[in-house]
């Protein structure tokens, strides 16, 4: 049942059991109606009882044990209108979140999630956290500017089905954050002022976290949809529901190998031997510093193409010749590009509509004879068409995110 409380769910380790006890005695002294839900673990409960038996008198006070889907379950208990998720137990500020959420319910009640950045320390975070944030952003679709600060702001009904929806089994709510993220949804910013100037990540954070990020990218592409299918909880007619994230991620393997194994059983075509010397020629160009201009006049046509591909197969068959001859390079290479061109037509396509919609334009491309014939050896109009696929996509990308721009999107 939500009322008008607000509820605030603290993700309490043994370390911040003190902070979180000072959380509790503001709370029994404040004005605002609210409820605490605290996850912890046992011996950690026992401590923070016997201080404040008060509060679980008036129940206003409720513990969840630090199991799989903690946040999921400490939001089923949520009985207020509006929930704060804090992690960041040290920095919170509770006069200054509740009175931001006062002063914004409007906003709130209609669905929007917030995630908090520290108001007036913002622009003095350490350099640790500077760096973490900004890997959070460039290798997620994350805009949070203070992953720190550890506070989520939204509807309860709203943070529910977000949760439940995404299958998210977050330990922080930066994870929380970065998984809802991931699903699409809108995470907005709340400027709300912090308790203390503490510097939440290490050097060590900010050197794993691409390992962290890439299993974020991991979890929501194979675990997440695998947990949706396994509990039944997805609809097809959904277009982006973690089936299709699931099948198109299988697919892109699948299609990699099938095309690169199979471009070692293609022939030449007419102008491959052509090509073929043409690419030694451009080689010879770059090796001599532009000394050697045979390249300008060996051949009519060839001076006007896009000849980068036949330069880097002259260049592997000159250094390193592989054992599937010099003709194999040449169609593993264009086989690579292709599969790229079609990569990047299905995302455009995901990017207009949805996963399914990837999924299906994908296959269509892959299994059209055509444009598959010419992956394996046209090493002129399939890296154009490539270029093309990769340029087009980042397009959508950069207005999708107007007039703020990510510099990963760049």
């Amino acid at each position: 049942m939500v009322d008008s409380r607000i509820s605030l769910i603290l993700i309490c380790q043994s370390k911040n059991v003190v902070h979180c006890n000072q959380i509790l005695q503001t709370v029994s002294k404040s004005k605002t109606d609210c409820e605490v839900i605290i996850v912890c673990n046992e011996i950690d409960e026992n401590t923070i009882v016997d201080k404040n038996q008060e509060l679980i008198n008036k129940g206003k006070l409720k513990f969840v044990k630090q199991t799989s889907n903690y946040i999921y379950n400490a939001l089923q208990l949520a009985e207020g209108a509006n929930t704060i998720v804090c992690d960041g137990i040290q920095l919170f500020n509770m006069s200054a979140s509740f009175a931001w959420i006062n002063a914004n319910k409007k906003q709130i009640q209609v669905g929007k999630i917030y995630a908090a950045i520290r108001k007036s320390e913002s622009k003095k975070l350490a350099i640790t956290d500077r760096l973490y944030n900004s890997a959070s952003r460039f290798f997620t679709p994350s805009n949070n500017v203070d992953t720190g600060f550890g506070q989520l702001i939204g509807d309860t009904i709203g943070l529910l089905k977000g949760v439940a929806s995404s299958n998210v089994n977050a330990q922080k709510v930066e994870d929380l954050l970065t998984q809802l993220e991931f699903d699409g949804n809108t995470i907005n910013t709340a400027l709300i002022s912090a308790n203390d100037k503490i510097v939440a990540n290490t050097w060590m954070d900010v050197c794993l976290s691409p390992l962290k990020y890439f299993a974020y990218i991991l979890s929501w592409f194979v675990n997440s949809p695998i947990k949706q299918i396994s509990s039944k909880n997805f609809q097809l007619n959904n277009g982006n529901a973690g089936f299709y994230r699931l099948a198109f991620i299988i697919s892109t393997f699948f299609i990699a190998y099938f095309m690169l194994s199979k471009s070692f059983d293609f022939g030449l075509t007419w102008d491959s031997k052509l090509h073929n010397q043409y690419g030694y020629d451009m080689l010879k160009y770059f090796e001599s510093g532009g000394k050697d201009t045979t390249c300008f006049t060996s051949h009519r046509d060839y001076p006007y193409y896009g000849e980068h591909i036949n330069v880097i197969a002259s260049y592997i068959n000159k250094n390193y010749e592989p054992s599937w001859g010099e003709y194999g390079t040449r169609h593993l290479l264009n086989a690579w590009y292709g599969f790229i061109a079609m990569l990047f037509a299905a995302l455009i396509a995901r990017e207009l509509l949805s996963w399914r919609t990837g999924l299906i334009a994908f296959w269509v491309i892959f299994l059209t004879p055509t444009f598959f014939a010419h992956s394996m050896n046209n090493p002129t109009d399939i890296p154009l068409a490539t270029g093309f696929a990769i340029g087009i996509y980042g397009i959508l990308k950069i207005l999708k995110q107007l007039p703020k721009v990510k510099f990963n999107a760049i």
